[in-house]
Protein backbone atom coordinates (compact mmCIF):
# COMPACT_ATOMS: atom_id res chain seq x y z
CA UNK A 1 0.00 0.00 0.00
CA UNK A 2 1.12 3.49 -0.81
CA UNK A 3 2.64 5.19 2.30
CA UNK A 4 0.49 8.29 1.75
CA UNK A 5 -2.71 6.20 1.62
CA UNK A 6 -1.64 4.36 4.78
CA UNK A 7 -1.02 7.66 6.57
CA UNK A 8 -4.40 8.97 5.41
CA UNK A 9 -6.23 5.91 6.82
CA UNK A 10 -4.36 6.11 10.10
CA UNK A 11 -5.26 9.78 10.43
CA UNK A 12 -8.96 8.99 9.79
CA UNK A 13 -9.44 5.82 11.83
CA UNK A 14 -6.47 5.56 14.16
CA UNK A 15 -5.64 2.19 15.68
CA UNK A 16 -9.21 1.30 16.59
CA UNK A 17 -10.54 -1.43 14.37
CA UNK A 18 -14.10 -0.62 15.26
CA UNK A 19 -13.74 2.66 13.42
CA UNK A 20 -13.39 0.86 10.09
CA UNK A 21 -17.13 0.86 9.55
CA UNK A 22 -16.77 4.44 8.46
CA UNK A 23 -14.86 3.33 5.36
CA UNK A 24 -18.02 3.16 3.27
CA UNK A 25 -18.87 6.70 4.14
CA UNK A 26 -15.34 7.71 3.25
CA UNK A 27 -15.62 6.09 -0.15
CA UNK A 28 -18.91 7.79 -0.86
CA UNK A 29 -17.42 11.16 0.06
CA UNK A 30 -14.48 10.52 -2.26
CA UNK A 31 -16.78 9.64 -5.15
CA UNK A 32 -18.80 12.83 -4.65
CA UNK A 33 -15.65 14.90 -4.65
CA UNK A 34 -14.51 13.12 -7.80
CA UNK A 35 -17.77 13.93 -9.56
CA UNK A 36 -17.45 17.57 -8.52
CA UNK A 37 -13.89 17.73 -9.95
CA UNK A 38 -15.00 16.14 -13.23
CA UNK A 39 -17.84 18.63 -13.54
CA UNK A 40 -15.48 21.53 -13.03
CA UNK A 41 -13.05 20.13 -15.59
CA UNK A 42 -15.81 19.78 -18.21
CA UNK A 43 -16.92 23.34 -17.68
CA UNK A 44 -13.30 24.55 -17.94
CA UNK A 45 -12.73 22.60 -21.18
CA UNK A 46 -15.85 24.08 -22.76
CA UNK A 47 -14.83 27.59 -21.82
CA UNK A 48 -11.31 27.03 -23.22
CA UNK A 49 -12.69 25.70 -26.54
CA UNK A 50 -14.94 28.71 -26.97
CA UNK A 51 -12.09 31.06 -26.11
CA UNK A 52 -9.76 29.29 -28.60
CA UNK A 53 -12.29 29.57 -31.42
CA UNK A 54 -12.60 33.27 -30.78
CA UNK A 55 -8.85 33.77 -30.91
CA UNK A 56 -8.65 31.80 -34.18
CA UNK A 57 -11.32 33.97 -35.78
CA UNK A 58 -9.49 37.12 -34.68
CA UNK A 59 -6.24 35.81 -36.14
CA UNK A 60 -7.86 35.03 -39.52
CA UNK A 61 -9.30 38.52 -39.70
CA UNK A 62 -5.90 40.05 -38.83
CA UNK A 63 -4.13 37.96 -41.51
CA UNK A 64 -6.61 38.99 -44.19
CA UNK A 65 -6.23 42.63 -43.25
CA UNK A 66 -2.43 42.39 -43.31
CA UNK A 67 -2.44 40.70 -46.73
CA UNK A 68 -4.72 43.41 -48.08
CA UNK A 69 -2.42 46.12 -46.74
CA UNK A 70 0.69 44.41 -48.20
CA UNK A 71 -0.95 44.02 -51.61
CA UNK A 72 -1.98 47.66 -51.68
CA UNK A 73 1.49 48.78 -50.63
CA UNK A 74 3.15 46.55 -53.23
CA UNK A 75 0.99 47.92 -56.00
CA UNK A 76 1.78 51.44 -54.94
CA UNK A 77 5.52 50.79 -54.79
CA UNK A 78 5.53 49.04 -58.19
CA UNK A 79 3.70 52.00 -59.68
CA UNK A 80 6.27 54.33 -58.18
CA UNK A 81 9.16 52.19 -59.46
CA UNK A 82 7.73 52.03 -62.98
CA UNK A 83 7.22 55.76 -63.00
CA UNK A 84 10.81 56.27 -61.84
CA UNK A 85 12.12 53.91 -64.53
CA UNK A 86 10.22 55.76 -67.22
CA UNK A 87 11.70 59.02 -66.01
CA UNK A 88 15.29 57.65 -65.91
CA UNK A 89 15.14 55.61 -69.15
CA UNK A 90 16.58 58.36 -71.41
CA UNK A 91 19.41 58.87 -68.93
CA UNK A 92 20.17 55.13 -68.85
CA UNK A 93 20.29 54.96 -72.62
CA UNK A 94 22.67 57.86 -72.85
CA UNK A 95 24.91 56.42 -70.12
CA UNK A 96 24.91 52.97 -71.80
CA UNK A 97 25.95 54.57 -75.05
CA UNK A 98 28.78 56.38 -73.26
CA UNK A 99 29.88 53.13 -71.53
CA UNK A 100 29.97 51.33 -74.91
CA UNK A 101 32.04 54.12 -76.38
CA UNK A 102 34.42 53.99 -73.42
CA UNK A 103 34.75 50.19 -73.84
CA UNK A 104 35.50 50.60 -77.54
CA UNK A 105 38.04 53.30 -76.79
CA UNK A 106 39.65 51.04 -74.19
CA UNK A 107 39.89 48.25 -76.78
CA UNK A 108 41.46 50.66 -79.23
CA UNK A 109 43.89 51.78 -76.56
CA UNK A 110 44.90 48.19 -75.84
CA UNK A 111 45.09 47.46 -79.58
CA UNK A 112 47.43 50.40 -80.09
CA UNK A 113 49.42 49.42 -77.02
CA UNK A 114 50.02 45.90 -78.44
CA UNK A 115 51.04 47.41 -81.77
CA UNK A 116 53.36 49.83 -80.05
CA UNK A 117 55.02 47.05 -78.04
CA UNK A 118 55.51 44.96 -81.17
CA UNK A 119 56.94 47.94 -83.05
CA UNK A 120 59.32 48.72 -80.17
CA UNK A 121 60.51 45.10 -80.06
CA UNK A 122 60.85 45.08 -83.83
CA UNK A 123 63.07 48.17 -83.65
CA UNK A 124 65.15 46.55 -80.92
CA UNK A 125 65.60 43.41 -83.01
CA UNK A 126 66.62 45.52 -86.01
CA UNK A 127 69.22 47.37 -83.94
CA UNK A 128 70.55 44.10 -82.48
CA UNK A 129 70.84 42.48 -85.89
CA UNK A 130 72.61 45.57 -87.22
CA UNK A 131 75.13 45.49 -84.38
CA UNK A 132 75.58 41.71 -84.58
CA UNK A 133 74.30 40.99 -81.05
CA UNK A 134 72.13 38.05 -81.99
CA UNK A 135 71.57 36.95 -78.38
CA UNK A 136 69.72 40.19 -77.64
CA UNK A 137 67.80 39.85 -80.88
CA UNK A 138 66.69 36.37 -79.85
CA UNK A 139 65.57 37.72 -76.45
CA UNK A 140 63.42 40.37 -78.13
CA UNK A 141 62.06 37.79 -80.57
CA UNK A 142 61.04 35.54 -77.68
CA UNK A 143 59.20 38.46 -76.05
CA UNK A 144 57.42 39.14 -79.33
CA UNK A 145 56.52 35.44 -79.59
CA UNK A 146 55.05 35.59 -76.08
CA UNK A 147 52.87 38.52 -77.15
CA UNK A 148 51.71 36.49 -80.15
CA UNK A 149 50.87 33.55 -77.88
CA UNK A 150 48.95 35.77 -75.42
CA UNK A 151 46.86 37.15 -78.29
CA UNK A 152 45.69 33.73 -79.47
CA UNK A 153 42.41 33.77 -77.43
CA UNK A 154 41.62 37.24 -78.81
CA UNK A 155 39.07 37.78 -81.57
CA UNK A 156 41.24 40.47 -83.21
CA UNK A 157 42.14 38.41 -86.25
CA UNK A 158 44.01 41.13 -88.08
CA UNK A 159 46.11 41.98 -85.03
CA UNK A 160 47.01 38.32 -84.48
CA UNK A 161 47.87 37.88 -88.13
CA UNK A 162 50.01 41.03 -88.16
CA UNK A 163 51.94 40.09 -85.01
CA UNK A 164 52.52 36.55 -86.31
CA UNK A 165 53.76 37.92 -89.63
CA UNK A 166 56.20 40.23 -87.84
CA UNK A 167 57.46 37.31 -85.72
CA UNK A 168 57.89 35.14 -88.83
CA UNK A 169 59.65 38.00 -90.64
CA UNK A 170 62.30 38.47 -87.96
CA UNK A 171 62.58 34.72 -87.45
CA UNK A 172 63.50 34.25 -91.09
CA UNK A 173 65.97 37.12 -90.99
CA UNK A 174 67.69 35.77 -87.87
CA UNK A 175 67.67 32.28 -89.31
CA UNK A 176 69.28 33.51 -92.51
CA UNK A 177 71.93 35.56 -90.68
CA UNK A 178 72.80 32.85 -88.17
CA UNK A 179 72.81 30.13 -90.82
CA UNK A 180 75.18 32.15 -92.96
CA UNK A 181 77.67 32.63 -90.11
CA UNK A 182 77.20 29.06 -88.94
CA UNK A 183 77.90 27.77 -92.45
CA UNK A 184 81.04 29.90 -92.72
CA UNK A 185 82.39 28.50 -89.46
CA UNK A 186 81.56 24.93 -90.53
CA UNK A 187 83.26 25.47 -93.86
CA UNK A 188 86.36 26.74 -92.06
CA UNK A 189 86.32 23.53 -90.00
CA UNK A 190 86.16 21.49 -93.25
CA UNK A 191 82.48 20.65 -93.14
CA UNK A 192 81.09 18.83 -95.01
CA UNK A 193 83.78 16.19 -95.18
CA UNK A 194 84.44 15.88 -98.90
CA UNK A 195 88.23 15.78 -99.17
CA UNK A 196 89.88 12.67 -97.85
CA UNK A 197 92.81 14.53 -96.25
CA UNK A 198 91.96 18.22 -95.58
CA UNK A 199 94.70 20.66 -94.69
CA UNK A 200 95.01 20.86 -90.88
CA UNK A 201 94.33 24.21 -89.20
CA UNK A 202 96.43 25.82 -86.47
CA UNK A 203 95.31 24.84 -82.98
CA UNK A 204 94.55 28.43 -81.93
CA UNK A 205 92.37 28.97 -84.99
CA UNK A 206 90.55 25.70 -84.38
CA UNK A 207 89.88 26.69 -80.78
CA UNK A 208 88.49 30.09 -81.81
CA UNK A 209 86.32 28.51 -84.49
CA UNK A 210 84.95 25.94 -82.08
CA UNK A 211 84.10 28.65 -79.55
CA UNK A 212 82.25 30.62 -82.21
CA UNK A 213 80.59 27.39 -83.37
CA UNK A 214 79.34 26.72 -79.85
CA UNK A 215 77.80 30.21 -79.59
CA UNK A 216 76.11 29.97 -82.98
CA UNK A 217 74.91 26.43 -82.26
CA UNK A 218 73.25 27.61 -79.05
CA UNK A 219 71.61 30.56 -80.81
CA UNK A 220 70.30 28.35 -83.62
CA UNK A 221 69.05 25.91 -81.02
CA UNK A 222 67.07 28.69 -79.33
CA UNK A 223 65.69 29.76 -82.69
CA UNK A 224 64.72 26.18 -83.49
CA UNK A 225 62.89 25.71 -80.19
CA UNK A 226 60.84 28.85 -80.86
CA UNK A 227 60.09 27.57 -84.35
CA UNK A 228 58.99 24.20 -82.97
CA UNK A 229 56.66 25.79 -80.41
CA UNK A 230 55.14 27.99 -83.12
CA UNK A 231 54.60 24.93 -85.33
CA UNK A 232 52.82 23.11 -82.51
CA UNK A 233 50.60 26.15 -81.86
CA UNK A 234 49.59 26.19 -85.54
CA UNK A 235 48.92 22.45 -85.54
CA UNK A 236 51.93 21.70 -87.77
CA UNK A 237 54.03 18.57 -87.26
CA UNK A 238 56.81 19.36 -84.84
CA UNK A 239 60.33 19.47 -86.25
CA UNK A 240 62.14 16.23 -85.49
CA UNK A 241 65.69 17.42 -86.29
CA UNK A 242 67.48 20.17 -84.38
CA UNK A 243 67.82 23.36 -86.42
CA UNK A 244 71.67 23.51 -86.20
CA UNK A 245 71.90 19.93 -87.47
CA UNK A 246 69.47 20.81 -90.26
CA UNK A 247 71.76 23.66 -91.25
CA UNK A 248 74.70 21.25 -91.27
CA UNK A 249 72.84 18.87 -93.56
CA UNK A 250 71.89 21.65 -95.98
CA UNK A 251 75.03 21.45 -98.21
CA UNK A 252 74.73 17.65 -98.32
CA UNK A 253 71.07 18.00 -99.21
CA UNK A 254 72.02 20.17 -102.17
CA UNK A 255 74.48 17.54 -103.40
CA UNK A 256 71.90 14.80 -102.89
CA UNK A 257 69.25 16.62 -104.92
CA UNK A 258 71.76 17.50 -107.62
CA UNK A 259 72.79 13.88 -108.19
CA UNK A 260 69.57 11.96 -107.53
CA UNK A 261 66.86 14.21 -108.98
CA UNK A 262 66.26 15.43 -112.49
CA UNK A 263 67.92 13.95 -115.56
CA UNK A 264 71.24 13.02 -113.98
CA UNK A 265 72.64 9.56 -114.84
CA UNK A 266 72.80 8.81 -111.11
CA UNK A 267 69.02 9.27 -110.85
CA UNK A 268 68.10 5.74 -111.93
CA UNK A 269 64.89 4.07 -110.78
CA UNK A 270 66.44 0.62 -111.07
CA UNK A 271 69.36 1.65 -108.82
CA UNK A 272 67.93 2.95 -105.51
CA UNK A 273 70.97 1.50 -103.79
CA UNK A 274 73.04 4.32 -105.29
CA UNK A 275 71.51 7.09 -103.19
CA UNK A 276 71.15 4.84 -100.17
CA UNK A 277 74.81 3.91 -100.38
CA UNK A 278 75.74 7.59 -100.70
CA UNK A 279 73.85 8.37 -97.49
CA UNK A 280 75.59 5.50 -95.72
CA UNK A 281 78.95 6.85 -96.87
CA UNK A 282 78.10 10.31 -95.55
CA UNK A 283 77.13 8.83 -92.19
CA UNK A 284 80.45 7.03 -92.05
CA UNK A 285 82.60 9.96 -93.23
CA UNK A 286 81.08 12.54 -90.85
CA UNK A 287 80.87 10.41 -87.71
CA UNK A 288 84.30 11.53 -86.41
CA UNK A 289 83.52 15.24 -86.87
CA UNK A 290 80.15 14.80 -85.14
CA UNK A 291 81.71 12.95 -82.19
CA UNK A 292 84.69 15.24 -81.69
CA UNK A 293 83.31 18.68 -82.58
CA UNK A 294 79.50 18.76 -82.38
CA UNK A 295 78.81 16.30 -79.57
CA UNK A 296 80.89 18.22 -76.94
CA UNK A 297 78.90 21.38 -77.79
CA UNK A 298 75.62 19.50 -77.38
CA UNK A 299 76.84 18.06 -74.07
CA UNK A 300 77.60 21.55 -72.76
CA UNK A 301 74.14 22.73 -73.83
CA UNK A 302 72.61 19.65 -72.14
CA UNK A 303 70.91 18.37 -75.29
CA UNK A 304 69.14 15.07 -74.79
CA UNK A 305 69.78 13.89 -78.35
CA UNK A 306 73.13 12.83 -79.77
CA UNK A 307 74.78 14.49 -82.73
CA UNK A 308 75.07 11.27 -84.75
CA UNK A 309 71.43 10.35 -84.17
CA UNK A 310 70.19 13.81 -85.19
CA UNK A 311 72.42 13.79 -88.28
CA UNK A 312 71.22 10.31 -89.23
CA UNK A 313 67.61 11.41 -88.80
CA UNK A 314 68.17 14.28 -91.21
CA UNK A 315 69.82 11.90 -93.68
CA UNK A 316 66.84 9.54 -93.42
CA UNK A 317 64.53 12.38 -94.39
CA UNK A 318 66.49 12.72 -97.63
CA UNK A 319 66.11 9.00 -98.33
CA UNK A 320 62.42 8.98 -97.41
CA UNK A 321 61.65 12.01 -99.57
CA UNK A 322 63.50 10.48 -102.51
CA UNK A 323 61.74 7.12 -102.19
CA UNK A 324 58.34 8.82 -101.83
CA UNK A 325 59.10 10.86 -104.93
CA UNK A 326 59.87 7.66 -106.90
CA UNK A 327 56.95 5.57 -105.62
CA UNK A 328 54.43 6.48 -108.37
CA UNK A 329 56.85 5.29 -111.05
CA UNK A 330 58.00 2.28 -109.03
CA UNK A 331 54.43 1.06 -108.65
CA UNK A 332 54.12 0.87 -112.42
CA UNK A 333 56.72 -1.91 -112.57
CA UNK A 334 56.61 -4.86 -110.17
CA UNK A 335 60.31 -5.60 -110.54
CA UNK A 336 61.32 -2.02 -109.79
CA UNK A 337 59.07 -1.84 -106.74
CA UNK A 338 60.25 -5.19 -105.43
CA UNK A 339 63.88 -4.16 -105.84
CA UNK A 340 63.23 -0.78 -104.23
CA UNK A 341 61.53 -2.37 -101.20
CA UNK A 342 64.37 -4.87 -100.80
CA UNK A 343 66.96 -2.11 -100.90
CA UNK A 344 65.02 -0.03 -98.37
CA UNK A 345 64.81 -3.02 -96.02
CA UNK A 346 68.53 -3.69 -96.48
CA UNK A 347 69.30 -0.01 -95.85
CA UNK A 348 67.23 -0.10 -92.65
CA UNK A 349 68.98 -3.25 -91.44
CA UNK A 350 72.44 -1.87 -92.14
CA UNK A 351 71.59 1.44 -90.48
CA UNK A 352 70.43 -0.22 -87.27
CA UNK A 353 72.94 -3.07 -87.12
CA UNK A 354 76.20 -1.80 -88.56
CA UNK A 355 75.85 1.80 -87.33
CA UNK A 356 74.10 0.79 -84.08
CA UNK A 357 71.25 3.28 -84.37
CA UNK A 358 68.17 2.31 -82.31
CA UNK A 359 65.16 1.17 -84.34
CA UNK A 360 62.76 3.08 -82.08
CA UNK A 361 64.40 6.41 -82.99
CA UNK A 362 65.47 5.86 -86.59
CA UNK A 363 62.94 3.86 -88.56
CA UNK A 364 63.09 4.63 -92.28
CA UNK A 365 60.43 2.05 -93.15
CA UNK A 366 57.56 4.46 -92.62
CA UNK A 367 57.60 5.27 -96.34
CA UNK A 368 56.77 1.62 -97.08
CA UNK A 369 53.56 1.85 -95.03
CA UNK A 370 52.09 4.67 -97.10
CA UNK A 371 49.64 4.10 -99.92
CA UNK A 372 49.75 3.05 -102.68
CA UNK A 373 53.19 1.60 -101.96
CA UNK A 374 52.12 -0.70 -99.13
CA UNK A 375 49.14 -2.27 -100.89
CA UNK A 376 51.23 -2.89 -104.00
CA UNK A 377 54.05 -4.37 -101.91
CA UNK A 378 51.66 -6.66 -100.04
CA UNK A 379 50.15 -7.80 -103.34
CA UNK A 380 53.62 -8.63 -104.66
CA UNK A 381 54.46 -10.57 -101.52
CA UNK A 382 51.27 -12.60 -101.84
CA UNK A 383 51.78 -13.31 -105.54
CA UNK A 384 55.42 -14.32 -105.15
CA UNK A 385 54.69 -16.47 -102.09
CA UNK A 386 51.86 -18.33 -103.82
CA UNK A 387 54.03 -18.87 -106.89
CA UNK A 388 56.92 -20.17 -104.80
CA UNK A 389 54.57 -22.47 -102.88
CA UNK A 390 53.22 -23.90 -106.13
CA UNK A 391 56.75 -24.41 -107.48
CA UNK A 392 57.83 -25.95 -104.22
CA UNK A 393 55.04 -28.52 -104.15
CA UNK A 394 55.69 -29.53 -107.76
CA UNK A 395 59.39 -30.11 -107.14
CA UNK A 396 60.52 -33.77 -107.52
CA UNK A 397 62.37 -33.52 -104.18
CA UNK A 398 59.47 -31.86 -102.36
CA UNK A 399 58.74 -34.86 -100.14
CA UNK A 400 62.29 -36.12 -99.75
CA UNK A 401 63.78 -35.98 -96.28
CA UNK A 402 66.33 -33.24 -95.82
CA UNK A 403 68.57 -35.20 -93.49
CA UNK A 404 67.77 -38.78 -94.43
CA UNK A 405 71.43 -39.76 -94.08
CA UNK A 406 71.68 -38.11 -90.64
CA UNK A 407 68.75 -39.40 -88.54
CA UNK A 408 70.28 -38.10 -85.32
CA UNK A 409 70.13 -34.52 -86.61
CA UNK A 410 66.46 -34.51 -87.62
CA UNK A 411 64.13 -36.03 -85.02
CA UNK A 412 61.01 -34.79 -86.82
CA UNK A 413 61.98 -36.33 -90.18
CA UNK A 414 61.10 -33.11 -92.03
CA UNK A 415 60.58 -33.16 -95.80
CA UNK A 416 62.22 -30.55 -98.01
CA UNK A 417 59.00 -28.70 -98.93
CA UNK A 418 57.92 -28.19 -95.29
CA UNK A 419 61.31 -26.80 -94.29
CA UNK A 420 61.42 -24.50 -97.33
CA UNK A 421 57.84 -23.36 -96.79
CA UNK A 422 58.48 -22.30 -93.18
CA UNK A 423 61.68 -20.56 -94.32
CA UNK A 424 59.54 -18.65 -96.80
CA UNK A 425 57.19 -17.53 -94.04
CA UNK A 426 60.12 -16.57 -91.84
CA UNK A 427 61.61 -14.42 -94.61
CA UNK A 428 58.26 -12.62 -94.97
CA UNK A 429 58.28 -11.94 -91.24
CA UNK A 430 61.80 -10.55 -91.46
CA UNK A 431 60.58 -7.97 -93.96
CA UNK A 432 57.61 -6.69 -91.99
CA UNK A 433 58.59 -7.11 -88.32
CA UNK A 434 60.14 -3.63 -88.07
CA UNK A 435 57.31 -1.73 -89.75
CA UNK A 436 56.23 1.16 -87.49
CA UNK A 437 52.46 0.61 -87.95
CA UNK A 438 50.66 -2.28 -86.26
CA UNK A 439 47.94 -2.29 -88.93
CA UNK A 440 50.52 -3.06 -91.61
CA UNK A 441 52.07 -5.83 -89.53
CA UNK A 442 48.60 -7.28 -88.98
CA UNK A 443 47.95 -7.46 -92.72
CA UNK A 444 51.22 -9.35 -93.20
CA UNK A 445 50.27 -11.78 -90.42
CA UNK A 446 47.00 -12.37 -92.24
CA UNK A 447 49.03 -13.13 -95.36
CA UNK A 448 51.04 -15.73 -93.44
CA UNK A 449 47.83 -17.29 -92.15
CA UNK A 450 46.43 -17.46 -95.68
CA UNK A 451 49.57 -19.23 -96.90
CA UNK A 452 49.41 -21.67 -93.99
CA UNK A 453 45.78 -22.43 -94.80
CA UNK A 454 46.68 -22.97 -98.45
CA UNK A 455 49.41 -25.40 -97.38
CA UNK A 456 46.92 -27.46 -95.37
CA UNK A 457 44.68 -27.66 -98.43
CA UNK A 458 47.57 -29.06 -100.45
CA UNK A 459 48.40 -31.54 -97.67
CA UNK A 460 44.80 -32.79 -97.65
CA UNK A 461 44.80 -33.14 -101.45
CA UNK A 462 48.01 -35.15 -101.41
CA UNK A 463 46.76 -37.32 -98.54
CA UNK A 464 43.52 -38.01 -100.43
CA UNK A 465 45.43 -38.80 -103.62
CA UNK A 466 47.20 -41.66 -101.86
CA UNK A 467 43.87 -43.49 -101.84
CA UNK A 468 44.20 -46.91 -100.23
CA UNK A 469 47.99 -46.75 -100.24
CA UNK A 470 48.03 -45.09 -96.83
CA UNK A 471 50.68 -47.31 -95.27
CA UNK A 472 53.49 -45.81 -97.31
CA UNK A 473 56.50 -43.59 -96.79
CA UNK A 474 54.90 -40.69 -98.68
CA UNK A 475 51.85 -40.64 -96.40
CA UNK A 476 54.04 -40.71 -93.30
CA UNK A 477 56.09 -37.82 -94.73
CA UNK A 478 52.87 -35.83 -95.10
CA UNK A 479 52.13 -36.41 -91.42
CA UNK A 480 55.70 -35.37 -90.55
CA UNK A 481 55.29 -32.17 -92.58
CA UNK A 482 52.04 -31.33 -90.77
CA UNK A 483 53.63 -32.01 -87.40
CA UNK A 484 56.70 -29.92 -88.26
CA UNK A 485 54.59 -26.90 -89.26
CA UNK A 486 52.49 -27.28 -86.10
CA UNK A 487 55.57 -27.48 -83.87
CA UNK A 488 57.13 -24.46 -85.57
CA UNK A 489 53.97 -22.38 -85.14
CA UNK A 490 53.89 -23.17 -81.43
CA UNK A 491 57.52 -22.09 -81.13
CA UNK A 492 56.78 -18.88 -83.03
CA UNK A 493 53.94 -17.94 -80.70
CA UNK A 494 56.45 -17.97 -77.82
CA UNK A 495 58.85 -15.59 -79.53
CA UNK A 496 59.06 -11.98 -78.22
CA UNK A 497 57.85 -10.38 -81.46
CA UNK A 498 54.64 -12.41 -81.66
CA UNK A 499 54.04 -12.11 -77.90
CA UNK A 500 54.25 -8.33 -78.21
CA UNK A 501 52.06 -8.46 -81.32
CA UNK A 502 49.45 -10.50 -79.43
CA UNK A 503 49.49 -8.13 -76.45
CA UNK A 504 48.98 -5.11 -78.73
CA UNK A 505 46.17 -6.87 -80.59
CA UNK A 506 44.32 -7.77 -77.38
CA UNK A 507 44.95 -4.68 -75.23
CA UNK A 508 44.83 -1.85 -77.76
CA UNK A 509 42.92 -3.24 -80.74
CA UNK A 510 40.42 -5.29 -78.73
CA UNK A 511 40.91 -8.44 -80.84
CA UNK A 512 39.87 -11.76 -79.32
CA UNK A 513 42.64 -14.31 -79.86
CA UNK A 514 44.48 -16.81 -77.67
CA UNK A 515 47.60 -16.53 -79.77
CA UNK A 516 48.71 -15.01 -83.05
CA UNK A 517 48.42 -18.35 -84.87
CA UNK A 518 45.95 -20.04 -82.53
CA UNK A 519 43.26 -20.49 -85.19
CA UNK A 520 45.82 -21.86 -87.66
CA UNK A 521 47.17 -24.16 -84.95
CA UNK A 522 43.71 -25.68 -84.48
CA UNK A 523 43.49 -26.24 -88.24
CA UNK A 524 46.79 -28.15 -88.34
CA UNK A 525 45.89 -30.16 -85.25
CA UNK A 526 42.70 -31.32 -86.97
CA UNK A 527 44.56 -32.23 -90.17
CA UNK A 528 47.23 -34.12 -88.25
CA UNK A 529 44.66 -35.98 -86.16
CA UNK A 530 42.65 -36.92 -89.23
CA UNK A 531 45.71 -38.25 -91.04
CA UNK A 532 46.85 -40.20 -87.98
CA UNK A 533 43.43 -41.78 -87.57
CA UNK A 534 43.39 -42.75 -91.25
CA UNK A 535 46.86 -44.31 -90.92
CA UNK A 536 45.93 -46.23 -87.76
CA UNK A 537 42.74 -47.53 -89.36
CA UNK A 538 44.69 -48.67 -92.44
CA UNK A 539 47.31 -50.45 -90.30
CA UNK A 540 44.65 -52.18 -88.25
CA UNK A 541 42.72 -53.24 -91.36
CA UNK A 542 45.90 -54.56 -93.00
CA UNK A 543 46.83 -56.47 -89.87
CA UNK A 544 43.38 -57.99 -89.64
CA UNK A 545 43.41 -58.97 -93.31
CA UNK A 546 46.80 -60.67 -93.09
CA UNK A 547 45.95 -62.39 -89.81
CA UNK A 548 43.10 -64.42 -91.29
CA UNK A 549 45.46 -66.97 -92.94
CA UNK A 550 46.90 -67.97 -89.58
CA UNK A 551 43.59 -69.45 -88.54
CA UNK A 552 44.10 -72.35 -90.97
CA UNK A 553 47.72 -73.12 -90.05
CA UNK A 554 48.62 -76.38 -88.21
CA UNK A 555 50.93 -75.01 -85.59
CA UNK A 556 52.13 -78.47 -84.53
CA UNK A 557 53.82 -79.14 -87.90
CA UNK A 558 55.30 -75.69 -88.68
CA UNK A 559 58.79 -75.77 -90.10
CA UNK A 560 61.42 -73.77 -88.32
CA UNK A 561 65.21 -73.43 -88.30
CA UNK A 562 67.41 -74.49 -85.43
CA UNK A 563 71.13 -73.85 -85.64
CA UNK A 564 70.98 -73.65 -89.42
CA UNK A 565 69.19 -77.03 -89.81
CA UNK A 566 65.67 -77.62 -90.79
CA UNK A 567 63.76 -79.45 -88.09
CA UNK A 568 60.26 -80.62 -87.52
CA UNK A 569 58.65 -79.61 -84.35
Amino acid sequence: MNPEVRSYFISQFGDDISQLRGVRQLVENAERELDIVKSKLSEKRFSLTAETDGIRRDCDVAVRQAASLVEKRTVNELSAINAHLQQTHPLVESVSSLVSQVAELDKCRKYLRWMEEVNVLSSCIEDSVGSGTFSSALDYLEQMAQISASLQPSSCLHLKSWVQSVVSHWHEILKKQLSSEFGSVLQSLHWPVIETAPKPLPRAEVSALQTKLSVLFKQLLRLGKRESSASVARGVRQRSVLLPIEMMVHPLSKRFKYHFYGKRPTNALHKPEWYMRQVMNWLRDHSIFLDTVIQPVMDVLDCKATAKAEFAMAMLELVADKFTHDVPKLCEDDNLLSHGVDEMLLFHRELNVMHEFPISQLNCLEVLTEEPCFSKWLELERTNAELRLKTLLSSPTAWCLLYKDMPDVDDLRVPDCAETFMTLLRSIEGRYEHLPLFSCQHRFVDLQKDLLSAFTVELKKLATSEGKNVVSQRYVVLINATNFVLTTLRDWMERPFFLQFHKHAVDEMGLDMEGVFSDTEVLYVDVKQEMLETLVDAVVDTFKAKSKTYKRENWCFLWYQVAGRGCWR
